[in-house]
């Protein structure tokens, strides 16, 4: 039970870690805010150069390209088996491209088959409806759709007061491991 709970508490704070990480990435400066309501959070500056708000503790996430290398890898890298614990949707890429990755995943993190399947922005299939039913936290998603997502999803989230933080994996620049690390 001990260790369960020590793993827990770790998991907290490599997330939080993660946010505060992404919150300085780029060079950019990042401000501690208490917005109305009492909530305190912080403006981050995601790879699109959007200043994003996030509050609170994030622990409902959702994301894309799950299976290309986007934040599911990252996070899973920094989370271990409780990463599933953060993610409550997430893109089907993983399970669909590279299944023989996904069944490896699932031997030791079962509950990855629980996590909903909200689609893909780039196949036209992004269920935001599902997103905002899950109470999620953030939404993840990589830059390569941030011109489809501007024109689909972004102000129905933005509507709904769900931030989305854009991330890139496929520069393999510094900065875009930056922003990831700070975001978690």
């Amino acid at each position: 039970m001990k260790m369960k709970k020590s793993k827990k508490i770790y998991g907290i704070m490599v997330l939080v870690l993660f946010i505060s990480i992404i919150a300085t990435g780029c060079g950019n400066t990042t401000q501690t805010v208490q917005p109305k309501g009492g909530v305190e959070g912080i403006v981050v500056t995601d790879l699109a150069g959007r200043e994003v708000m996030l509050q609170g503790t994030i622990q409902k996430t959702v994301v894309n390209w799950s299976g290309a290398g986007g934040a599911f890898m990252t996070m899973s890298a920094l989370l271990g088996e409780d990463v599933a614990d953060y993610i409550v949707g997430w893109g089907n890429s993983l399970p669909q491209h590279r299944y023989d990755m996904y069944e490896q995943y699932l031997k030791t993190i079962p509950s990855l088959a629980d996590i909903v399947d909200i689609g893909n922005v780039e196949n036209d299939d992004f269920n935001t409806e599902k997103v905002i039913q899950l109470n999620t936290d953030v939404v993840i998603l990589t830059l390569q759709v941030k011109e489809q997502a501007e024109k689909s999803v972004l102000p129905a989230l933005e509507a709904a007061g769900i931030p989305v933080v854009f991330i890139d994996h496929h520069a393999q620049t510094l900065e875009n491991h930056r922003v990831i690390r700070k975001n978690i």
